[in-house]
């Protein structure tokens, strides 16, 4: 995968609407299982978070795979522009 691809795409509303190979393979959760489905319940909040301490263009939050064991840490969160440029 390269750097700039996207593990998943998740809309302003914390629903997945894309989900690729790579996210399946780390999390264990078939695309059956997560797209048009919310995130929160695989995202786990790390310390930088509830210090909020986190850099900004960094959102500090883990992803949790089907055991419930932090598999993702350090995430790069960006906003996805529409087609016109705007954000949700």
């Amino acid at each position: 995968m390269a750097g700039d691809d996207p593990l998943m795409v998740v809309d302003s509303s914390g629903i997945v609407v894309q989900w690729s190979r790579q996210a399946e393979a780390l999390l264990g959760r078939g695309t059956d299982e997560v797209l048009g489905r919310s995130i929160t319940p695989w995202l786990a909040r790390t310390a930088a978070v509830a210090d909020q301490q986190a850099e900004p263009g960094r959102d500090e939050v883990a992803l949790c795979d089907a055991s419930g064991h932090v598999v993702a840490k350090d995430l790069r969160v960006r906003p996805l522009p529409r087609q016109d440029g705007s954000l949700d």
